[in-house]
């Protein structure tokens, strides 16, 4: 696939002071506009009407660009009048959830709950659950994620303590490639339990209680699921006229 080439468009004014680099961050000053960022990122930008070099405050927190982002092997240059920077993924994001949940299974001592799902040519780096502790504050329970199913590898875990009622509690990870999965729930102390289904709502996946499927049942997750769709060059353009402040972007 060739590459998208993205060009955001600065009022800067002539006379920007040029820099030749192959690292990740940037910088572009001149009289009236001061802008730094990382990679697809804008960190900080700063303006001085007066054309003075005096530029006061920052005026963003960050600016993204959605769906860009700048991998390991980016690298930027810094031209006269411009930041283009190279190795960028063009990223495709959404989200795999279980609808309408509104049964509370509650988590017996000794026993497991669980949800299997499976995710097809995507990666994802966390997983949700949302768990009930029946407006008690001191809860705490075990969550896992394997591979597979309930017998498989374990991907990451985390001891739940004072769980908050209702919450979605999150494990997070490195990325995962496409394939099955199983997230788990176990060892409660207190009152918790998952919020399910007593219907199918989650495709190519089931509830389970103690390893074993529920048949027609699903738990509530969210699985938030990441494809790249394709390589973007992103330049930062400087326009010869300061008093047109427009910023667009056209891939």
């Amino acid at each position: 696939m060739a590459p998208i080439c993205c060009v955001a468009l600065l009022a800067f004014a002539p006379g920007i002071t040029p820099t030749q680099t192959a690292v990740r961050n940037w910088s572009l000053r001149n009289d009236y506009f001061d802008v730094r960022g990382t990679g697809s990122t804008i960190e900080s930008l700063a303006f001085d009407p007066s054309g003075r070099a005096h530029c006061g405050r920052n005026l963003v927190r960050r600016v993204y660009f959605s769906g860009l982002e700048a991998g390991d092997q980016a690298t930027v240059a810094a031209r006269r009048a411009e930041v283009e920077v190279t190795g960028c993924r063009v990223v495709l994001s959404w989200q795999l959830e279980t609808s309408d949940a509104s049964h509370a299974a509650q988590l017996a001592p000794a026993r497991t709950l669980g949800q299997s799902f499976t995710t097809e040519s995507s990666t994802f780096t966390s997983v949700s659950a949302h768990l009930p502790t029946w407006n008690t504050h001191d809860s705490s329970a075990t969550l896992t994620l394997r591979r597979s199913g309930p017998a498989g590898e374990v991907i990451a875990t985390r001891r739940l303590e004072n769980m908050v009622d209702n919450a979605w509690d999150e494990l997070t990870f490195g990325p995962q490639p496409p394939g099955q999965y199983y997230l788990e729930l176990r060892d409660p102390k207190g009152m918790a339990g998952w919020w399910s289904a007593d219907h199918d709502s989650l495709p190519q996946g089931t509830a389970c209680a103690d390893d074993r499927p529920v048949a027609g049942w699903d738990r509530a997750i969210r699985v938030a699921l990441r494809r790249k769709v394709g390589e973007a060059v992103l330049g930062l353009r400087l326009p010869e006229n300061p008093q047109n402040p427009n910023f667009s972007l056209a891939g």
